[in-house]
């Protein structure tokens, strides 16, 4: 099972379910019903019955007061009667129907399943268990996305991290910045295939996504990353770059030069006004503010970040990335919304404690997980040399994402 639960005891005995086995949930959860008569697929015979009453039932969830002080925690037990999975909490009766259904993957049989009689005893180790999916370098479709959330919810991961911008492409709709999703939607061609690649989702598919990660207690945190892994927004309104001068959507990968301009104050009203748009359609407590490979060149000689930084009395270019996002994280937190960023940002002076860090690769002067935990920061692990599952194998075997503490 994966993960692997905090206890197994296993015990004499085995239970054998029938090809129709009769199921019972507290009336109070009808997504959790649809979800176990989903469980017919992995059970010979093709069918799961709901009855009223848990006497009735071969397999039961139910909510008990002994775990209340643990929303995600659940105890699984099989004896020769049938399977009970209970807890405290919604998101415990659906952690424990997802050990289920991998016990049942396990032992299915053509006469039926067999399982042997067992008590799991299990609650999360971390309050964040996360997964990122980057849509900007390669769109995907709302069907994809939801089976992505599909299998972070079997694996009991509660955070979908969604990397909505980046330099070659902004896949969100902000009803505000219309030429987001004309322009910065779309790139011409990816690493000189001549191919045009590009998409973004509607607030109402926002919204659906919200809603069906929600369900499976998993909460959606968007990230709209600045100031670098900017250009395409920057492709759409040129006035957000230090220079205005026109650029494209970016159609390579690595690190852009084009930054937003904290010197400017429209880069000020339009992220304002992203981010408010972004605290309507996102229920969640976290919001991304990315923050990551942000070089500062056009900075150090823009007129207007330089006169920013003689009225603040800056010395250090770095202080206005500081600036730019301590001003969006004081923004969104009176929307009730904590800001997540990048280490990279956190080498820059000045940056607002409450911001959390989202560690994934070691920089120049520390600004690791721990330093960040020593310094009373929250943080967030997802060591690049351990967790990008976008490179090869042979980088990242599984064992060793598996393994990693």
């Amino acid at each position: 099972m994966i993960p692997l639960p905090q206890r197994i005891q296993l015990f004499p005995g085995a239970l054998h379910l029938p090809g129709s086995p009769a199921f019972y949930t507290d009336p109070d959860e009808p997504f959790l019903a649809e979800q176990v008569a989903l469980l017919a697929g992995q059970v010979s015979g093709g069918s799961l019955i709901r009855v009223e009453h848990p006497a009735a039932a071969q397999i039961r969830f139910q909510k008990t007061p002994e775990l209340a002080d643990q929303r995600e925690a659940y105890r699984l037990a099989v004896d020769p009667q049938g399977v009970s999975v209970s807890a405290g909490w919604s998101a415990g009766l659906f952690w424990g129907l997802q050990t289920l259904r991998q016990l049942l993957f396990e032992h299915r049989g053509g006469d039926g399943i067999t399982l042997p009689c067992q008590v799991i005893e299990d609650y999360p180790r971390f309050a964040y268990r996360g997964c990122m999916l980057d849509v900007s370098r390669h769109f995907f479709d709302i069907s994809v996305v939801k089976r992505f959330i599909d299998l972070a919810a079997l694996h009991k991961l509660n955070a979908f991290h969604w990397h909505l911008t980046d330099d070659q492409g902004w896949r969100i709709e902000i009803q505000a910045f219309p030429a987001l999703t004309r322009v910065a939607a779309n790139r011409r061609e990816t690493r000189g295939d001549g191919k045009p690649h590009g998409g973004f989702y509607t607030q109402t598919q926002i919204r659906e996504v919200v809603h069906y990660a929600a369900q499976r207690h998993i909460t959606v945190i968007p990230e709209v990353d600045f100031p670098g892994h900017f250009t395409a927004a920057i492709a759409a309104y040129p006035q957000l770059g230090c220079s205005s001068a026109p650029v494209e959507v970016r159609t390579t990968f690595g690190i852009s030069s084009q930054l937003a301009c904290p010197g400017k104050d429209f880069t000020y009203r339009f992220l304002e006004t992203v981010f408010d748009e972004l605290c309507d359609l996102f229920s969640g407590r976290y919001i991304h503010l990315g923050g990551d490979e942000a070089p500062k060149g056009h900075w150090r000689v823009c007129p207007h970040c330089r006169a920013l930084m003689q009225r603040e009395g800056y010395t250090r270019v770095g202080q206005l990335q500081t600036h730019l996002m301590n001003h969006i994280a004081r923004h969104i937190r009176l929307r009730g919304k904590t800001a997540i960023a990048w280490n990279d940002a956190f080498r820059n002076p000045g940056l607002d404690a409450e911001i959390m860090m989202q560690y994934w690769m070691e920089i120049r002067g520390g600004h690791t997980a721990l330093d960040a935990i020593n310094a009373g920061t929250r943080a967030v692990v997802s060591d690049f040399y351990h967790y990008y599952l976008d490179y090869p194998f042979g980088m990242t075997p599984l064992r060793k994402t598996y393994a990693f503490d």
